[in-house]
């Protein structure tokens, strides 16, 4: 185990050993819902008042930035996943709005937290709610098998976000959605900072731009990312700004088609101009109809120029790379 993962899970730990301690969960236990041992981050408010005596808990247990179910939509039916789930809120009420057809998973590394979540659960009466042990970047569910993955307040604690952004790609059916609460990073933080153990586990250190993150998310094949800024933070007498974002983005339908970045376009599109010029001249040669009347000749084709190039005055159409675009 690495040394931040292993500062993540002792934080957590020590948090969870805190929690299980007080008398009555459904009071506040004065810390903000960023963290128990420090300030509000400016979420607090995040869940109603009835949605937390549904499942006879307070927002003191969140530990989040925010409250990703509210993103979601959730329905009947559906299957849900949180990464990072904690002492287990927004598990449950994901699995109350998903019922009654719908399930909602919850997975984590730190054994506290899934004593204290499933002890929670049991509380609240939820049957439709589970507890996984593992990582963010190793879900243990098959592939395709979730409607909609959550996050509150997680990501920015693992070291490979890429991976973590690429485990929900895999969990996720066809047009699944991805809406997580997250803390990212506004003005690039004092290098210091970054490097300190406990200012990671502390949703600081570990935050990623907002242009970054938008690229970890199309890299794994989402669509369409969304950021909503809706906190800020700053650190006395520290350079830069993070801030509780709201993030949305969907798992296409279809995959999307990439270009392959090993490959050279324009050295591709010369050898096919190359090869249609002599295919032309010797169908011309041969008493064909050419190039540029093959082209002309098919309607499908002639209405379609941005697959031609030219040739000497004449349409082409490429082949290869261009092709599989179609």
């Amino acid at each position: 185990m690495s040394e931040v993962r292993e500062a993540v899970r002792s934080r957590y730990a020590s948090i969870a050993r805190q929690i299980a301690v007080i008398p009555n969960p459904t009071l506040d236990i004065g810390a903000g819902c960023c963290q128990a041992d420090g300030p509000d981050c400016g979420c607090s408010g995040s869940y109603s008042d009835e949605d937390l005596k549904a499942i006879g808990l307070s927002e003191s247990v969140s530990l989040g930035c925010g409250n990703p179910t509210l993103l979601a939509h959730l329905e009947p039916g559906q299957v849900v996943l949180d990464l990072g789930s904690g002492a287990g809120l927004d598990v449950l009420l994901s699995a109350k709005r998903v019922a009654p057809g719908g399930h909602a998973y919850g997975v984590d590394m730190t054994d506290e937290m899934l004593t204290l979540a499933n002890t929670n659960r049991d509380r609240s009466g939820v049957s439709n709610a589970t507890f996984l042990r593992g990582t963010i970047e190793n879900v243990p569910l098959p592939d395709a098998s979730v409607d909609v993955v959550i996050s509150n307040c997680v990501i920015n604690l693992a070291e490979d976000k890429g991976a973590v952004i690429r485990e929900a790609f895999r969990v996720l059916r066809p047009g699944g959605l991805f809406a997580v609460a997250d803390m990212v990073e506004l003005e690039p933080l004092d290098a210091t900072i970054k490097k300190q153990l406990d200012s990671w586990a502390g949703c600081i250190s570990g935050t990623i731009l907002i242009d970054q993150y938008r690229a970890v998310l199309l890299e794994a094949g989402f669509a369409d990312p969304d950021f909503k800024v809706h906190a800020t933070e700053t650190m006395p007498g520290v350079d830069g700004k993070v801030g509780s974002a709201y993030i949305r983005a969907r798992k296409p339908l279809e995959p999307i088609q990439r270009a392959d970045p090993r490959h050279d376009h324009g050295v591709q599109l010369q050898q096919d101009q190359d090869h249609d010029r002599k295919v032309g001249v010797e169908d011309a040669q041969s008493g064909g109809t050419g190039v540029e009347n093959l082209i002309d000749d098919d309607p499908a084709l002639a209405c379609r120029p941005h697959f031609f190039g030219r040739l000497g005055g004449q349409k082409s159409r490429p082949r290869g790379v261009l092709e599989a675009d179609e």
